[in-house]
């Protein structure tokens, strides 16, 4: 019996890739996304167009019930986006501010509202850090708190076999 041994070479070099077709491409898609965008904001005045349409064709009626409805929306929106800025206020200065309920009776919290009535996460943190700055955390050796065992206070409040689950349970197999 002859074994054959058949050897396939495949070809491992690599050749570069030609940087005149990458620019090509690149440019191709640029185009491409240039064409939606524009079409996009087509699209957007043509909503606008015919939202603006559809209530100009409204009956009085139907136009003072949109109006109300706009009214409440923009009430609610009010209502409930100073309370979640409100919220957001004290999120964010929990720990950098000894009363931050104090600071927040003397601020107006709708300043912190953005166009849709949602807090602006941006601008509490911007004020936060103009009056109290973000404390830097400390950094941590590579090796710090490592297999190192309980430090100080930090350790457990329970002594050593001190678990009264373990102390039931070795109690009943009878291993103490």
């Amino acid at each position: 019996m002859s074994e054959e041994t058949t050897e396939t070479t495949t070809d491992t070099t690599t050749e570069a890739p030609d940087v005149e077709a990458l620019k090509a491409d690149v440019e191709k898609w640029k185009a491409l996304s240039r064409k939606n965008e524009e079409k996009a904001k087509a699209n957007a005045k043509d909503v606008k167009e015919f939202e603006a349409w559809k209530a100009s064709q409204l009956s009085e009626t139907e136009r003072a019930i949109e109006d109300a409805k706009a009214a409440v929306r923009a009430e609610v929106a009010a209502e409930y986006g100073a309370k979640l800025a409100r919220t957001a206020f004290l999120s964010a200065a929990d720990g950098r501010l000894k009363d931050a309920k104090a600071v927040l009776s003397r601020v107006d919290v709708t300043q912190f509202l953005d166009a849709d009535g949602e807090p602006d996460t941006k601008a509490i943190g911007e004020f936060l850090d103009g009056i109290a700055p973000a404390q830097q955390e400390q950094e941590q050796t590579p090796n710090e708190g490592l297999f190192q065992g309980a430090r100080g206070d930090q350790g457990s409040a329970l002594p050593l076999n001190g678990d009264p689950l373990l102390q039931k349970v070795m109690g009943i197999l009878g291993t103490r």
